[in-house]
């Protein structure tokens, strides 16, 4: 779990993914090259991985936009050592998006000492903090978002 930051050199905290901060979103289209492929977006690159068979793997990715194939991802049979490399997985995905992307790259910078926290309303306490009425007073692992800060820290050096 995370707990909102109470210095005062933070500027400000980005709570949500669209407008402005869309690019942070593991939607928003990036290419990258990874996993001996290309892929769209985070989220195509991501989904994939979880999978046990080839067949899983296609039927996953062959999708028409990152959040079908996040769907998708949630149905399969997941190999048994995904709770043990998601994490890795998806720092492999955000470094290639991140590290390699010029635009991109700029774009996290230009956030400055900003607090990233991954707000959502589908549940996700892991990635992010749910922000629905089940949850909303219990903060998730925000672990999208402190990867992303990390990764914004890494670009710095």
């Amino acid at each position: 779990m995370y707990h909102l930051p109470k210095s005062n050199d933070v500027e400000g905290i980005i709570y949500s993914f669209r407008n402005e901060f869309a690019f942070l979103s593991n939607y928003y289209e990036s290419t990258l090259e990874i996993f001996g492929k290309k892929f769209c977006s985070v989220e195509y690159a991501y989904q994939p991985q979880k999978a046990v068979t080839d067949e899983d793997r296609r039927w996953v990715k062959n999708v028409a936009t990152p959040r079908v194939a996040k769907e998708r991802g949630g149905q399969i049979q997941c190999r048994q050592d995904w709770d043990q490399i998601k994490d890795k997985i998806m720092m492999d995905c955000l470094r290639q998006k991140f590290f390699h992307n010029p635009r991109s790259r700029q774009k996290l910078l230009a956030t400055g000492t900003r607090f990233i926290s991954f707000e959502n309303a589908h549940h996700d306490q892991y990635w992010g903090t749910c922000r629905c009425g089940h949850h909303y007073t219990s903060p998730g692992c925000n672990k999208l978002g402190l990867f992303l800060m990390g990764l914004r820290e890494l670009l710095r050096e």
